[in-house]
């Protein structure tokens, strides 16, 4: 019979090890004229992970996989979603 315990491991997919490169990602987030916004939400898509700039605009992620999409929300103004492409800075003006 059959143990099942490789269904287990959430980080084996087909036998193999997935890619688990993780990273950390910081940035600043401005408004049309260059003034910092705070209380930005951003998230990483697909996930509950996510962060609040601060009052100088500024955000942190931890954990970030390399190839997530951010996304950027905050009252009042159109929500943007940006692929990470890598990046361990990402800059939202």
């Amino acid at each position: 019979m059959h143990s099942g315990e490789e269904n287990l491991n959430p980080f084996k997919k087909g036998g193999s090890e997935l890619n688990l490169q993780q990273n950390q990602v910081t940035g600043m987030i401005t408004d049309g004229q260059g003034n910092p916004l705070a209380g930005v939400t951003v998230l990483i898509k697909g996930t509950t992970i996510g962060t609040l700039s601060d009052g100088s605009g500024r955000y942190t992620l931890n954990n970030v996989p390399p190839n997530s999409v951010l996304i950027f929300s905050f009252i009042g103004s159109a929500t943007q979603e940006i692929p990470l492409d890598g990046r361990s800075r990402l800059d939202v003006p």
